[in-house]
C-alpha cells in the first residue's frame, strides 16, 4: 500500500522526516523523586519511538513552584539537563531526528492545578470564582509573577 503516511516528509526549512507519523509523549507521572527523568520513562521512549517520523516529549515544568502533577520532570534547574539530554536521546532512538520539539520538550507552569498534591505545593491558580467549588489551590498572579514567568520560559530558549 502507497499512502503518504509513510512517505518523507519535508518542511519550509529544509527538515525531512522519514515519515509523518509522530509519537506525542503525553506524560507518565514517572519523574524520579527528585524531578529528574527516571530509567522507566527512558525505557518507555525507546519502547515507543521505532520508526516514527517525530517524537514530541512529554511535560516539564519550568519553575520550582510550577509542578501541575506528582511524577512529572523539572526543567528549572541546570541540574536537570543530564536526565533531559537522556530523554532527548531515548527520543531520537528510533530514528526520528533532532529537533527543537524534541529538545526543548513540552514546557509549561501549571502550579495551583496540581492534580494529587496541590496541598503540599504554593503556587499560583485562577480567581476563585473561576473554580466551581470555589477553593483555593494558590494565589492569583500580580505583573511580578507574570514577568518571572515569561523569563523562566525565555531561559530555555
Amino acid at each position: 500500500m502507497n499512502t503518504p503516511l509513510f512517505e518523507p516528509f519535508t518542511f519550509p526549512n529544509g527538515l525531512t522526516l522519514r515519515n509523518v507519523i509522530m509519537a506525542l509523549m503525553t506524560t507518565w507521572w514517572s519523574a524520579s523523586d527528585d524531578q529528574t527523568v527516571s530509567d522507566e520513562e527512558i525505557s518507555y521512549y525507546r519502547r515507543r519511538v521505532r520508526g516514527v517520523g517525530l517524537v514530541l516529549t512529554g511535560c516539564t515544568h519550568v519553575a520550582a513552584n510550577g509542578i501541575g502533577f506528582t511524577g512529572e520532570f523539572a526543567s528549572y534547574d541546570d541540574k536537570f539537563t543530564p536526565s533531559l539530554r537522556r530523554l532527548a536521546d531515548a527520543a531520537k532512538s528510533g530514528g526520528a531526528p533532532r529537533t527543537p520539539l524534541n529538545d526543548a520538550r513540552q514546557v509549561g507552569h501549571l502550579s495551583g492545578w496540581q492534580l494529587t498534591r496541590a496541598e503540599e505545593i504554593s503556587g499560583w491558580a485562577p480567581p476563585l470564582s473561576f473554580l466551581s467549588d470555589h477553593r483555593s489551590l494558590g494565589n492569583s498572579l500580580d505583573v511580578v509573577d507574570v514577568a518571572d514567568v515569561v523569563s523562566k520560559f525565555a531561559f530555555l530558549c
